[in-house]
């Protein structure tokens, strides 16, 4: 719709997903019939993303291909890439404390108190994923650009396909004689 040509990876993803989608308001009505506090939904959608990356890690581990493998950890990284938002709202949400004249309350469920044992505790499994994912998987991409940067610098032969995240530079077009992948890495074309 755009003219955004998406790298085929993604969109091999997305047609995977098209194939799996449902309505979602059938979900959210059934929901109707179960109380699920916050603290449930967190640990829902946490551990529902654990057992997608312990998925991974299987299926990484057990796959002779290297190509198999990459690919693998391609869809793993993308999977990250596009439930970060959703997962890290989620995550802080558990920390978002509103004062009314009888205590804090936590926003996402009024009905949970801040001031009491069991905020804390899951204050703190909260506080893991923050460490981990909400912090930890954009230093994870940090660094692995950081590393294709300087290799860039370097004057090495790089190809973006050839690291797990090339897929951020395929859009980068040389413009002119002498531009390369490195000046426009740089901000300098």
């Amino acid at each position: 719709q755009f003219g955004v040509a998406w790298p085929p990876e993604l969109r091999a993803l997305l047609a995977l997903l098209g194939t799996l989608s449902f309505d979602v308001k059938v979900l959210s009505s059934l929901f109707c019939l179960v109380s699920v506090s916050f603290y449930e939904s967190l640990l829902g959608t946490t551990l529902g993303l654990l057992v997608v990356l312990l998925l991974a890690a299987v299926f990484y581990f057990k796959l002779p291909n290297p190509k198999k493998r990459k690919d693998v950890l391609l869809a793993t990284v993308y999977f990250c890439i596009f439930t970060f938002p959703v997962m890290s709202v989620k995550i802080m949400e558990t920390f978002a404390c509103h004062t009314v004249d009888s205590g804090r309350f936590l926003r996402a469920d009024y009905a949970l108190s801040c001031d009491d044992s069991q905020w804390g505790q899951w204050a703190i499994y909260a506080g893991v994923w923050v460490i981990f994912f909400v912090v930890g998987f954009p230093l994870f991409l940090l660094t692995r650009l950081l590393r294709m940067r300087a290799d860039l610098r370097k004057g090495k032969a790089v190809a973006p396909d050839q690291f797990m995240l090339g897929f951020l530079l395929h859009d980068y077009k040389s413009f002119g004689e002498g531009a390369s992948v490195a000046c426009l890495w740089e901000g300098t074309v």
